[in-house]
């Protein structure tokens, strides 16, 4: 749930697309402070502002830091 804005060159590669395990999970919506996350799941091709205003989002991160799939992902990824 992040986008970074930039106009540095960054090479890229093709790779499938991770797709979200939400389910009915809410946890990133319920713990927004600022509200801005809409609980929609993304989808290929969904327009980003479906599911959170990045306009209004403080950088917190606080959705990232307490999503249970990112944990168990990036400890896969410590663990490599």
């Amino acid at each position: 749930m992040s986008t970074i804005l930039t106009n540095a060159p960054f090479p890229t590669e093709n790779r499938p697309f991770i797709m979200p395990k939400c389910d009915e999970c809410t946890v990133c919506k319920d713990i927004c402070p600022t509200g801005v996350i809409h609980g929609s799941i993304w989808q290929p091709g969904m327009n980003r502002d479906s599911i959170v205003d990045v306009y209004h989002c403080d950088g917190c991160l606080k959705c990232l830091v307490h999503c249970p799939w990112t944990q168990k992902y990036m400890k896969n990824i410590i663990a490599k």
